[in-house]
């Protein structure tokens, strides 16, 4: 019995080191690398955030000065872990611009963040950018994916230490503009009905971690900018009442020392959208332009 014991103690001595080792390389040493190496490059002052609607409406290399890093589906606990992450080494951002579209507030986005694909491709792409808390909270409610991810886990960050010593932040692969090239609207009514007929609740993680945002740009003194990019007329005509009900109230009750640009009715003609909330690259090109004259004039884009 005493030997069994004894030798037991030096498997699970020998099993916590090894575990500690390998936490050490794929996830400690990649964290810390990464934070060294998410530079922007300094004559970018304009950093912009959120899921599809700005990752299609907001054209960065026609604003200017800017970086565009949305990503389609994103979450705002996950927008709020990369600006956390990029503020601390790039002070040359003045400026955030981050979506804030109707159904960004809708409890229907919890769903898709604790769903297995989403919050699988939201731990590979994030992991490094999330703090304890975070973690704790996305495996709380879906442990199973969870767990089942941590070897691609492991395997995705070890690729941080392969990329070039200045890498561009591109290479991390946490969003960008995306030019969609679809002409025309898909049956755009239809969509509308699917996205709006339903009963409306607020989702208290992103509006959790949109307060959160808010606080961290006032802390860093970053003007934050909350922005509605265009949607086809008959999307507004369906949307549900008590769904826009709620959303300028939480923008006036929570967010109102920011800047909205609520430009939902900002006229695109239907060649510029790709479906009801998405902009094409021609409709991208045509709000990119005139987001760039009203940063300019407001004294966001120098």
């Amino acid at each position: 019995m005493k030997l069994f014991t004894i030798k037991l103690s030096a498997f699970l001595l020998v099993f916590i080191i090894l575990s500690a080792g390998i936490g050490s390389v794929c996830y400690l040493y990649p964290r810390a690398i990464l934070k060294k190496k998410l530079l922007i490059d300094k004559s970018k002052s304009i950093l912009i955030l959120g899921d599809s609607n700005t990752e299609c409406a907001l054209n960065d290399s026609i604003i200017g000065k800017s970086i565009n890093i949305s990503k389609s589906a994103e979450k705002y606990i996950y927008s709020y872990a990369k600006l956390r992450t990029i503020l601390q080494c790039n002070p040359c951002l003045k400026t955030v611009i981050i979506g804030y579209s109707f159904l960004n507030l809708d409890n229907s986005q919890d769903g898709t963040m604790f769903s297995d694909y989403y919050l699988h491709e939201g731990l590979l792409r994030y992991n490094l950018l999330l703090n304890a808390q975070e973690i704790f909270l996305l495996f709380s409610k879906n442990p199973a994916c969870v767990i089942k991810t941590i070897p691609e886990i492991f395997n995705r960050n070890l690729d941080i230490l392969r990329l070039p010593k200045t890498p561009r932040i591109q290479e991390f692969r946490f969003g960008g503009y995306f030019r969609l090239v679809r002409d025309k609207p898909v049956d755009i009514s239809k969509e509308a009905d699917t996205a709006t007929n339903k009963e409306c609740k607020l989702s208290p993680y992103q509006c959790g971690y949109l307060i959160k945002i808010s606080n961290l740009c006032r802390e860093k003194s970053v003007k934050l900018i909350l922005l509605n990019t265009p949607k086809h007329p008959s999307f507004i005509r369906k949307l549900n009442l008590n769904l826009c009900k709620y959303y300028y109230d939480f923008y006036k009750n929570s967010l109102s020392s920011n800047m909205l640009m609520d430009h939902s009715q900002f006229f695109i003609p239907d060649s510029g959208f790709g479906d009801g909330i998405h902009l094409n690259w021609k409709g991208a090109k045509l709000y990119s332009t005139k987001i760039k004259d009203i940063l300019y004039h407001n004294g966001s884009l120098p």
